[in-house]
């Protein structure tokens, strides 16, 4: 052995360092698949795979807008009515400030079987709608709201599900009233005679 032109492997025979393992090369691996062909076009593998990712985003995309829609823009309930006193209207929220309110329903007071429960609880999206609630609010008068319900709610929307379209006051019945004015009418047409039988026998 030389050890003059060897002095660092001069322990290690020439057999086994000729068969030493070659460096691991740390580069991006091609997929041969995928190789751009002699004209410049890609297989047809390459781009069935591009097809199938892109379309399996577009699917996962519309079903997620899909139930973002049923669920928070589609009311399942709609022109739905209660009657009742308005409590509470008010504007809330922390980052989101929405009109809030509370009534107590009619119906809880005319049921007697059940006992009473919590109040009727509302948001409203329209600020001129929400001040007019804010008018009958505390005065004893009935009311009859309209509204429409969605499965979920959103911050800028409000905090409940049951959102006011439009509010109508009670108007009731004028009837009881025109019966005590004729009774009024009555009870001056029967003194009549007697006053003047009266002022006759003075």
């Amino acid at each position: 052995m030389n050890f003059d032109e060897q002095p660092d492997h001069y322990t290690i025979p020439e057999d086994y360092r000729e068969s030493e393992k070659e460096t691991i090369k740390w580069e991006k691996q091609h997929d041969p698949g995928c190789q751009p062909g002699p004209d410049g076009e890609k297989p047809k593998k390459c781009n069935r795979r591009r097809r199938i990712f892109t379309g399996t985003v577009i699917i996962f995309a519309l079903v997620l807008g899909t139930a973002f829609w049923l669920r928070y823009m589609n009311p399942y309930v709609t022109d739905a009515r209660e009657r009742g006193y308005v409590v509470k209207v008010e504007k809330r929220g922390h980052l989101f400030k929405t009109w809030e309110g509370d009534m107590i329903l009619q119906s809880s007071f005319t049921d007697s079987t059940n006992v009473y429960s919590r109040d009727f609880s509302f948001s409203v999206e329209n600020p001129e709608l929400a001040l007019r609630l804010q008018e009958y609010q505390g005065t004893g008068r009935q009311v009859v709201v309209s509204y429409k319900r969605y499965s979920g709610t959103l911050p800028w929307r409000g905090s409940s599900a049951n959102v006011i379209t439009s509010v109508e006051p009670v108007v009731h019945d004028a009837g009881p009233v025109c019966e005590s004015t004729e009774t009024s009418n009555s009870m001056t047409e029967t003194t009549e005679p007697v006053d003047s039988v009266v002022s006759g026998q003075i």
